[in-house]
């Protein structure tokens, strides 16, 4: 088994002095993102490119003005001009990055309440040397320990001081907002703002987002579980079923379903084959709900569906988080879970 090692940074004081910290610790990460991996994607200089992104910095200072003061700080912490961070930053929205085959599933009653696994995928082997641990303590005493992409203000997945966590699965539809958030901003928002799942909930129902769905599994120290449906123009919320739930990259609920557009047949096929797979497993008489049940199916990477994903549909499966909300702690693996190790990592 091999053990990969994630970057951890520690950030406190204003939005500013946190996103210059995160600019900081990060530099010579985010410039290989935005100066090398996406160059050709973020410096085009046409009209089209500025307007929509000019579009986007203002829907942001309307919706959630202190990203824009995070982004600030990160641009002048790494040392690069603003526009690039906040283009980075709107990547999905400005330049189509296709959405990876993200599973998330969730026991409401495991031996530390409730928990939540995640994977995060991508097109090609070995994109995980990106990711990052932020430690993130405001002034006001609020906390966040969250996994995410090195100079941005998106998660991967986190927890908070109040208990509650969060994390998601992309979808690809066909809808757009353009008077929205940046889609990828929104479940760090959330979890900047709210304290519990009833809290989050409206939150994440009534903050429009541009484009690229999504849907949002949500779990509180309190016992609440559940996932959000999420386009640009609707959403659905669903409970568990005998305390456990699960989202892949297309909605269930009948009234999403037909938002569903999924890149083509493949796509779809291999978001459904996880689909029937976690049915199959997570609902089982004799599953036991447990933290190291968990594990085990996110390290299963031969069965037929499985969430460790090694070139099926040209996904790869590049990082794996446990969430667990009581404790305030995450249970992380950089690279295919089932050839690595969790880590842990607490608030």
């Amino acid at each position: 088994m091999k053990i990969g090692k994630l970057r951890e940074v520690t950030l406190t004081g204003s939005r500013y002095q946190i996103g210059k910290q995160a600019g900081e610790g990060a530099a010579d990460v985010i410039h290989r993102m935005v100066r090398q991996h996406h160059k050709e994607r973020l410096s085009r200089k046409d009209d089209a490119f500025k307007s929509a992104l000019h579009r986007l910095e203002k829907n942001t200072l309307q919706i959630a003005p202190e990203f824009l003061e995070e982004i600030d700080g990160i641009a002048d912490g790494c040392g690069l001009p603003f526009e690039e961070i906040l283009a980075y930053n709107c990547l999905t929205e400005m330049v189509g990055v296709p959405v990876g085959g993200c599973t998330n599933f969730a026991f409401a009653d495991t031996e530390v309440g409730p928990a939540i696994a995640k994977t995060n995928d991508g097109d090609t082997p070995g994109l995980d040397w990106f990711y990052l641990i932020e430690r993130i303590y405001h002034n006001d005493g609020r906390g966040l320990l969250i996994v995410t992409w090195a100079g941005t203000v998106w998660l991967v997945a986190g927890v908070n001081s109040h208990g509650l966590a969060i994390t998601g699965a992309s979808c690809d539809g066909t809808e757009e907002n353009w008077d929205g958030l940046p889609t990828n901003m929104l479940t760090r928002l959330a979890l900047e703002r709210c304290r519990s799942v009833e809290e989050a909930v409206p939150l994440l129902s009534g903050t429009p987002i541009t484009l690229h769905s999504m849907n949002i599994t949500l779990a509180d120290s309190g016992g609440a579980l559940v996932v959000l449906e999420k386009s640009p123009t609707d959403c659905a919320l669903r409970r568990p079923k005998n305390s456990a739930i699960f989202c892949v990259n297309h909605f269930l609920t009948p009234g999403m379903f037909a938002r569903n557009n999924n890149y083509g047949r493949e796509y779809l096929e291999n978001s459904e084959r996880r689909q029937r797979h976690l049915t199959e497993v997570l609902f089982r008489p004799d599953t036991e709900h447990s933290v190291k049940k968990m594990e085990e199916i996110l390290k299963d990477g031969k069965s037929p569906g499985a969430v460790c994903q090694l070139g099926q549909e040209n996904f790869y499966t590049a990082l794996a988080a446990i969430l667990l909300p009581k404790p305030k702690v995450m249970k992380v693996v950089l690279g295919p879970p089932c050839e690595g190790e969790f880590q842990e990592y607490r608030l």
